[in-house]
């Protein structure tokens, strides 16, 4: 397994406690990880001796506070070794060398899986409670001594970073749906009042509250930029009194510029955009006979069909996840495997010939061309661009409809016991994994959705980061009061009123799951 050393160390590619998109306060604090050991020395222990050669009491050789976090660590460490043992590639130049290292890594990756199911099932073999099984997928540990990087069951389940099996299991189902309509336990018995109230405030936030939270934010921007690009502003004809942005024109710079500070991904581009080209105009605002208004009409269409994209905030996930999951899955599989290869692939002809079709109907693009004549081009010419066009359109729609044809995931699964398996195994599993993600991304405790956090940047963590640089801990945990304190005064309220639509939900539902179907 080479590379085992020099993978250990890298960092999971999911979203943190503080770089996700969202977080629910029902979460406790993370304090307590690190009253735990770090797992990279059992790590080590295991890799010097050999996986193949360690057992059970390999994975945690220290006992725990609980059964709970025993078999949360022993996952945590299991799950990490097939991490290094996935990422690892052969170093070797010899074919025959190259061949026996997969099938070595191969072989590990099928006995760490084994012992994965194993640790599970041994924990389930006896009856277990909803703080118990939510103990055994949340709890995090350090990675190592003084480390601030932590590390979750739920963290691997997000990705493929998990044994199939173990994705699929109904309780790991049953809590994260538990998780997102009731949120994470509360620690500690019997407070005082003030405290039982505050908890009380703070148990409105769900995750799924502040999802609606956070869409009910992201409409309001399309909102803004709908309003914007329907209804431009005028350009002046006079040079001196040029239109200049006023208050829409503000926010949506603002909320452009606060999902920016969130974790990156494609979604992130349309943002970008938008900024960029309310900055390129200032101190004047894009008109719509500009390129800078063309870019902002391409950034929001990428913005609505974001919407039906399983990534957060999308009202996707205002329906039931069984249903909804698998659909969205499904399409976009179906979409970035075959629309966009064969888009891909037609492309530069594709573009030639839209070039070469709109040279000889017009001469819009004369000016770009070393001719002397401006005269258009012959009615045959026009007819053959018009028709190598044509050919380049229509090849483009029948590898389209093709490759649909023999898409391996679009026939229905009629064996499939699992409404998440209704469009074969493979989608089901992507389906479950955008779930899980979904659930993480807003059980973080006190975040901030956009464009709140730039506010909580600018208040709380600038301030925070400053303190601890110069050492001052007292005025970094001060710091953190009133971030909690800020969180109550804007996103709590917000909050408060949107979980009026699910009244029902503050029961707690802690005596069983087998209510959730």
């Amino acid at each position: 397994m080479n590379g085992l050393n020099n993978s250990e160390h890298d960092d999971h590619e999911q979203p943190s406690e503080r770089t996700a998109l969202l977080a629910n306060i029902n979460a406790p604090p993370h304090l307590d990880a690190f009253e735990y050991p770090p797992i990279e020395p059992v790590i080590l222990q295991i890799t010097a001796k050999g996986i193949s050669s360690c057992g059970s009491s390999d994975w945690c050789p220290n006992p725990l506070s609980s059964l709970a976090v025993q078999t949360a660590f022993s996952l945590v460490v299991l799950l990490e070794l097939r991490k290094i043992v996935s990422s690892g590639a052969s170093r070797s130049q010899q074919i025959w060398e190259q061949w026996s290292q997969e099938q070595e890594d191969a072989e590990t990756l099928q006995y760490l899986d084994h012992h994965v199911l194993s640790v599970w099932s041994e924990f389930l073999s006896e009856e277990r409670s909803a703080e118990e099984i939510e103990s055994a997928l949340w709890q995090p540990f350090p990675v190592r001594h003084e480390s601030l990087r932590l590390l979750r069951v739920v963290d691997f389940l997000c990705y493929r970073g998990a044994p199939r099996e173990l994705l699929e299991h109904r309780i790991v189902y049953f809590s994260f749906i538990q998780t997102w309509k009731y949120g994470r336990r509360i620690q500690g018995r019997n407070p005082a009042l003030s405290v039982r109230l505050i908890r009380i405030y703070d148990a409105l936030c769900t995750p799924r509250v502040l999802h609606a939270v956070a869409l009910v934010l992201h409409l309001s921007y399309l909102a803004l930029l709908t309003h914007f690009v329907l209804f431009p502003p005028v350009r002046s004809v006079s040079t001196v009194r040029s239109p200049t942005p006023d208050l829409r024109e503000a926010l949506l710079m603002i909320y452009s510029g606060a999902r920016l500070l969130q974790t990156w991904s494609l979604g992130t581009c349309p943002f970008l955009l938008v900024l960029l080209v309310f900055l390129y105009c200032l101190p004047s605002v894009p008109f719509p006979d500009g390129l800078a208004y063309s870019v902002l009409l391409f950034a929001f269409s990428w913005n609505v069909i974001e919407l039906h994209i399983p990534r957060a905030p999308s009202p996707i996930f205002l329906f039931p996840f069984p249903r909804i999951l698998p659909l969205a899955v499904l399409i976009w599989q179906g979409i970035s495997r075959i629309f966009f290869p064969v888009v891909m692939f037609f492309l530069p002809a594709l573009l030639l010939s839209l070039f070469l079709l709109s040279t000889s109907l017009s001469d819009i693009f004369s000016h770009l061309l070393t001719v002397d004549s401006l005269d258009p081009a012959p009615m045959e010419t026009r007819v053959a661009f018009i028709s190598l066009f044509a050919v380049i359109f229509s090849l483009l729609l029948c590898s389209i409809i093709m490759l649909v044809l023999v898409y391996p995931s679009l026939p229905l699964d009629t064996q499939a016991h699992s409404p998440w398996d209704q469009y074969s195994k493979p989608v089901g599993l992507e389906a479950r994994r955008a779930l899980v993600r979904i659930v993480v991304a807003y059980c973080a405790p006190y975040a901030f959705p956009a464009p709140f956090n730039l506010v909580e940047l600018l208040t709380v963590r600038l301030p925070v980061s400053l303190a601890t640089v110069l050492g001052w801990k007292e005025v970094a945990m001060r710091f953190e009061v009133v971030e909690r304190v800020f969180w109550r005064m804007t996103i709590g309220p917000i909050a408060a009123m949107v979980a009026g639509g699910w009244v029902w939900g503050l029961r707690d539902p802690r005596r069983g799951y087998g209510h959730y179907h």
